[in-house]
């Protein structure tokens, strides 16, 4: 898209433009869900360090958000 003739044949042009797109929303998705195991580790190393009451919560927290996880990961 960078190239000075890219805009030459616009027709071609927009046809790369809607690949780009669907390419992008194919991979974005896979982008969050490494993001959000991040997140569930970070949480996991930060909990170990908690009391168990905390330790308890977190637990149930990580449980509820692990079961959305999985609900979307299984939707792509």
């Amino acid at each position: 898209m960078a190239q000075d003739n890219f805009w030459g044949n616009r027709e071609q042009a927009q046809k790369l433009i809607d690949e780009a797109h669907s390419l992008r929303r194919r991979v974005e998705p896979l982008g969050e869900a490494d993001k959000h195991l991040d997140d569930f580790r970070v949480m996991l190393e930060l909990g170990a360090d908690e009391p168990p009451a905390a330790q308890a919560t977190l637990e149930t927290e990580l449980l509820r958000d692990l079961g959305k996880f999985t609900k979307n990961l299984d939707a792509l």
